[in-house]
């Protein structure tokens, strides 16, 4: 929990600047600028994101609630998952100038909706926004991408592990009630789950990946300033580390 702590608290300290759209149209090809606006438009959100859920898992797992802070580091665990595709789909594209698909990936990860695309046209039966609305990346390829990096990094990957892990504390099954149970021989009791050993999936680890990987993508589109803010956490992360080891 402590590089969560300091990776919620550099979060917080960031004030967010706003940003122009380009004067592209939006049947216009996708040039440069469109997609360097789209990248830093994109990451600043995920920032405002993730450093609210974070506020609200450090709330939870301080007050014991570790049933409840599970469910959002599954969440936070989805979205490093998110980044870590897309440095990995964007990487290649901006390096070779391919503006328009690298936009395309943009607009699906920032307009993307099942439910709109499944259930809109039950609100609205006139509109086309339903057809229009991109469908999202199913989290089966970004939960894939995240397996080959840490795969290509450490010569093997225990993401779909971790992320089963922190599943199953999210979906209606056993994991959820054991933490309410202790038993005497054939005698139930039902207790406060407390915090006990809550791991939450490895979420330092994670979330300081999710780190990297927003810095990373700031550098595709040649932002400085939100990017040396990320960066300067990391010497407090590695910091904290070595006086955990002492």
């Amino acid at each position: 929990m402590h590089l969560v702590r300091i990776v919620e608290q550099q979060l917080r300290s960031i004030d967010l600047p706003s940003i122009v759209r380009p004067p592209i149209g939006p049947n216009a090809p996708a040039t440069e600028e469109l997609v360097r606006w789209a990248i830093i438009f994109h990451v600043y959100s995920e920032i405002a994101h993730i450093r609210t859920v974070l506020a609200g898992f450090i709330t939870l797992a301080d007050a014991g609630n570790t049933p409840s802070a599970s469910i959002l580091a599954r969440h936070l665990f989805e979205w490093t998952a998110m980044t870590c595709y897309l440095v990995e789909k964007l990487e290649e594209l901006v390096a070779n100038k391919q503006w328009q698909p690298a936009f395309e990936i943009m607009l699906q990860v920032d307009t993307g909706n099942s439910w709109v695309k499944t259930h809109g046209r039950n609100y609205d039966k006139t509109s086309s926004f339903p057809d229009d609305v991109a469908k999202p990346i199913r989290i089966k390829h970004l939960i894939a991408a995240y397996t080959r990096h840490h795969t290509a990094r450490y010569g093997s990957a225990k993401v779909e592990d971790s992320y089963g892990y922190l599943s199953e504390y999210s979906h209606p099954n056993s994991a959820c009630l054991l933490a309410y149970r202790e038993f005497d021989g054939a005698r139930a009791f039902f207790v406060h789950p407390g915090p006990k050993s809550a791991v939450f999936g490895g979420i330092n680890g994670f979330i300081v990946e999710w780190l990297m990987f927003a810095q990373e993508l700031l550098g595709f589109a040649g932002e400085s300033t939100i990017r040396d803010r990320l960066i300067r956490t990391l010497p407090l992360i590695v910091e904290a580390e070595r006086s955990t080891k002492k």
